[in-house]
Formats: C-alpha cells, sequence, structure tokens
C-alpha cells in the first residue's frame, strides 16, 4: 500500500537499502578481493561480473510498479558493480520487460514452478545466460519435468542459436556428479 499512498517515503527508503547493500558489497570486496558472492544458484562467477541479488518481490507488483520502484535502483547496482545476476523465486512473467531494461545482466535464474521455458527463451536469447537449476526439484519436478536431464533436453530442444545456458547441477556423490556432467556434454554435443 506504501507504493500507491507514500511513494516519496518508499524511495527514500529504497535510496538507504540501495546505498547499504553498495557499501556493504563494496567493503566486502576491498578485504576479500576474490570471493565470489554469488549467492544462489551456486555457481562460480569473476568478481568484475557485477553483484547477484535475489529479486523474489517483484511477483507481488505491477510491472509500473517494477519500473518505478525496483528498476532505478537496479540499474544503479548494476551500473556501480559493472554487471547484475538475478535470482528470482516469484512468478515474474510479467517483468521481464524490465529485467531486460538492466544494463550489464550476466545471468537469470528464474524460477517459478514451472517457468515457460520456451517464453524464457524467447524473450531473453541474445540478451544474457540463462541459469536453470536443480532448485526447481522443490516443487516435485524439474520445471514440469521429471529429471534434470529431461530438463536440459528441452531447454537445448527450445534454444535459438543465440541462447546460452549455465546448467547447474546437484548430487549426492562425486561420482553422480561426474556422470551428470557428461550426460549434459553430450546433450550438448561436446565431447571434452
Amino acid at each position: 500500500m506504501a507504493l500507491a499512498d507514500t511513494p516519496d517515503a518508499v524511495h527514500r527508503l529504497l535510496r538507504k537499502v540501495t546505498d547499504t547493500v553498495a557499501l556493504g558489497v563494496s567493503t566486502f570486496r576491498e578485504r576479500y578481493p576474490n570471493a565470489c558472492l554469488v549467492h544462489y544458484p551456486e555457481l562460480w562467477m569473476p568478481v568484475d561480473w557485477g553483484i547477484c541479488l535475489s529479486e523474489d518481490d517483484v511477483g507481488s507488483i505491477s510491472a509500473r510498479y517494477f519500473n518505478e520502484f525496483c528498476l532505478p535502483y537496479l540499474q544503479a547496482l548494476s551500473n556501480q558493480f559493472g554487471g547484475i545476476s538475478l535470482h528470482c523465486c516469484a512468478r515474474s512473467g510479467h517483468q521481464w520487460q524490465g529485467f531486460r531494461q538492466l544494463p550489464g545482466v550476466r545471468y537469470l535464474n528464474l524460477f517459478s514452478p514451472p517457468v515457460n521455458l520456451e517464453q524464457e527463451i524467447a524473450t531473453f536469447s541474445g540478451f544474457t545466460v540463462l541459469a536453470p537449476g536443480p532448485h526447481a526439484r522443490q516443487s516435485g519436478t524439474f520445471n514440469g519435468h521429471e529429471s534434470y536431464l529431461e530438463m536440459v533436453e528441452d531447454c537445448l530442444r527450445l534454444a535459438r542459436p543465440d541462447t546460452r545456458f549455465f546448467f547447474v547441477t546437484e548430487a549426492p556423490t562425486i561420482e553422480e556428479a561426474a556422470r551428470l556432467v557428461r550426460e549434459i556434454k553430450q546433450l550438448c554435443g561436446r565431447k571434452d
């Protein structure tokens, strides 16, 4: 309700939060210059590729409010840190055009059980790397698929020439992880 009733107060709060995040991340990076601050999904990313954030609340606001109350602050963080990556657990399809307005998007990890892979690929191919992850399992399936490899196959089937994926896997053992990597490489047509 504050977005509609007291937008100036919301903007003051958002500026404070954005400044605090920027100061905290900058201070941490000064002290630990080689730390990877990707919180989710669990992947490594070079420090100079920007900041990684969760935008899990965007499902509860309109695209108009996203453009007014989220986009400027995400843009500021992306500009300050040289890029941005987003994880989003919300049903965020109505925000995807807003995500496309962000500068320097490195990857998107979108999860709303299940994400429409065809629409996601159509929207973000050529724009950023898509990181469909094993976290989708919490919905009972992997983005509507019975197995993670089935989801990878579907991603590759729907991919366009300018689509890029970062497949994030989980496995209980090193042996199982190695098997999954081999199978994913095989599905991608890679032998190395």
